[in-house]
């Protein structure tokens, strides 16, 4: 356990908020202004079998996310493993990593809603070997950065939206299928078919999508309608993290299906 348990303290951050990161993916970026590449690798082997600077897999280059994504070259990925008084340990296997030793870092990590980011000190416990082990002490409050933004493809994917219908005995509960014209890790267009007519912006409704591997449940919130192209805008409240890394997932399938120039 690493013993820096006034550094949380002094920094006025809350536990239950860095707590909530274990488990997480994050991003570590170089706060000091110093390119990641240039101390890579000079970090010290405080325990391992190599010493700092060994020579192992190539590090640098572009870092690709559990999603896909092609991350920007001044950032490393790493797991957060615990919390240890009040101290973050994340692992990576960037090497770059290793270049981060007693250096500020800002830790950024992404919740349905939006991007978090928390200053912090790295250090690096182990170098070599793999997987780059670090400590990280909190210096500042947990703060929001930015509303997130997801990507949005163009696919026809089966959903089926809980609606209110006109059945023989007056109003009945069904399940009313359409199909979807967009969809992001944030939300889907859906065509507005008949059973749908009375959805309006602030109508909350649980859908099914109909995803290749298998069906995902979400809670949604109508937040537009479009009359012109008759269709209706959802957005997914709260949706757990399993169901956005499958949605990153999907999304980032159909962009690669569709610039090969195949059916998404």
């Amino acid at each position: 356990m690493v013993e820096e348990r006034g550094g949380i303290e002094e920094a006025g951050v809350e536990e239950a908020a860095l707590d909530a990161l274990v488990g997480r993916w994050a991003m570590l970026r170089p706060a000091d202004g110093q390119p990641l590449e240039a101390a890579g690798g000079a970090g010290r082997a405080r325990q391992g079998t190599g010493p700092a600077g060994s020579a192992g897999p190539p590090g640098g280059g572009q870092v690709v996310s559990l999603a896909g994504v092609v991350l920007a070259d001044d950032a490393v990925e790493a797991a957060v493993m615990a919390l240890e008084g009040g101290v973050l340990r994340c692992e990576t296997r960037d090497r770059r990593a290793a270049g981060l030793d007693e250096r500020p870092v800002l830790v950024e990590f992404g919740t349905p809603a939006a991007m978090l980011q928390v200053p912090a000190t790295a250090r690096v416990l182990v170098s070599w070997p793999l997987p780059v082990v670090l400590a990280l002490t909190p210096r500042g409050p947990v703060e929001q950065y930015q509303r997130r933004v997801w990507v949005r493809v163009p696919v026809a994917v089966p959903v089926e939206v809980a609606a209110t219908v006109e059945g023989e005995g007056g109003e009945e509960a069904a399940r009313v299928a359409t199909v979807s014209r967009d969809l992001s890790a944030g939300g889907c267009r859906l065509e507005l078919v008949p059973g749908l007519e009375r959805l309006g912006p602030g109508d909350e409704r649980r859908v099914v999508l109909g995803l290749p591997d298998q069906p995902l449940v979400l809670a949604t919130r109508v937040v537009g309608r479009g009359e012109r192209d008759r269709t209706l805008r959802l957005e997914f409240l709260a949706p757990p993290e399993a169901a956005v890394k499958r949605l990153l997932r999907f999304v980032f399938d159909v962009q690669l299906r569709q610039r090969r120039g195949q059916d998404p």
